[in-house]
């Protein structure tokens, strides 16, 4: 029988790090995603300007890439511009097949919804800090699919409500602490809100009679 290590407790506030590489441009054609890099700089102009990676919500993009549609690469790139690398292991040319993409969205949606544990091929990147407020453990993340990882492991872990939001031509999964939330964004209970009241509006709407012949 396998003893489990024993843990020591530590109280140290957690942080998270999601890098967007602002240099990375998508481009989607004939089913296949790629991206390029501008060239290196030399050295002394790196100094001189050095890159600033953005960084992220990934609960956010989270929901920004569950709510994207199959039939819109156009949508897909232009988010992608905005998060950076996609996941690991492909580089500067190398052609990624649009299906691969839905993929895997569809099976982090499924850990999402089942509730199952992300079997991710590695653990995050993670770093001790400190400066004069104290010490804090920063988890790192340079790709989408670890930054969505990531935001799923926490939510699972906190044991989150996982709901699917209410507009039917959305119903994306989310989690929240708030059991009477019912759409995953401002935006869907605002449509929704629109067509009740113009349902409203229809059924109050005195019906023409018909002129006799």
């Amino acid at each position: 029988m396998t003893q489990l290590a024993r843990l020591i407790h530590v109280n140290l506030p957690l942080f998270y790090c999601c890098y967007a590489d602002p240099e990375v441009q998508w481009r989607a054609q004939e089913g296949f995603l790629t991206f390029v890099k501008p060239p290196p700089r030399p050295p002394s102009e790196r100094l001189r300007r050095p890159t600033v990676w953005d960084s992220f919500d990934p609960w956010q993009k989270r929901d920004q890439f569950f709510s994207l549609k199959r039939d819109r690469p156009d949508a897909l790139v232009s988010f992608l511009n905005t998060t950076g690398l996609f996941d690991r292991g492909y580089s500067q040319g190398s052609k990624i097949p649009l299906g691969f993409v839905w993929g895997l969205r569809d099976r982090a949606m499924r850990c999402l919804t089942e509730k199952a544990p992300p079997d991710w091929s590695e653990d995050f990147e993670v770093r001790l800090e400190g400066d004069k407020q104290g010490a804090r453990v920063v988890f790192t993340t340079r790709t989408l699919m670890d930054a969505v990882m990531l935001s799923i492991t926490t939510d699972l872990i906190r044991k989150l409500k996982v709901s699917k939001c209410a507009r039917p031509d959305c119903a994306v999964p989310f989690t929240t602490t708030d059991l009477r939330k019912k759409f995953h964004s401002w935006y869907c209970g605002h449509i929704e809100a629109v067509r009740r009241e113009r349902k409203k509006e229809r059924r109050a709407k005195p019906k023409k009679e018909k002129r006799p012949r």
